[in-house]
């Protein structure tokens, strides 16, 4: 069961409280890996230090060991609450730290130039069952270069035909294809 914030602050000190605030989805966005390193440090430490601290109490409350003070542990809920907060919050900094470690791929599925039929450009798959183009589709590897070229810039072509001004249906055409170009961007 997740930890509620407003539970989070009644049970952390300033500093648990601010590492907890530190992992919100919100802040984590923003983050870079050299920000979360640190932080995943300290939500490890945390977890560890709960979980012992759990461990303890548990053992005091049973009679296994000894009190640590004068009353031995009763219960345990706050430090199950905590140790499960701090479980969750480096589970959370370390998935982001994961997502922004791992290397971008592109899948580079061609253009009109390349010949690649409309249903690959696009990613759909015709037929049911079909995992399409196979090879067209196949994400690369970072330095590894695409089967399928990118298409030549029209744009020098024009200039070189000594066109002075850029015709109304040709910037509309650009603009369209600037749209599709968006569109697809992961």
């Amino acid at each position: 069961m997740p930890v509620t914030a407003a539970t989070a602050r009644k049970l952390c000190s300033a500093d648990e409280l601010a590492l907890y605030n530190a992992a919100a989805l919100g802040r984590l966005k923003r983050a870079s890996i050299a920000e979360l390193k640190p932080l995943v440090a300290r939500a490890r430490r945390l977890r560890d230090k709960w979980k012992d601290e759990l461990a303890r109490q548990r053992r005091e409350a049973k009679g296994r060991k000894p009190a640590r003070g004068r009353n031995p542990a009763q219960s345990t809920r706050n430090t199950e609450l905590k140790a499960e907060l701090f479980a969750q919050t480096l589970k959370r900094l370390q998935d982001r730290l994961e997502q922004l470690a791992r290397p971008k791929v592109e899948i580079h599925r061609g253009t009109r130039a390349s010949g690649a039929p409309k249903w690959v450009r696009r990613g759909h798959v015709k037929g049911k069952g079909k995992q399409g183009n196979r090879k067209r589709n196949r994400p690369l590897a970072p330095d590894q270069h695409s089967p399928n070229p990118p298409a030549p810039d029209k744009s020098a072509k024009v200039a070189r035909a000594g066109v002075k001004r850029t015709l109304a249906h040709m910037a509309a055409r650009n603009r369209r294809t600037q749209a599709r170009r968006d569109h697809r961007a992961p």
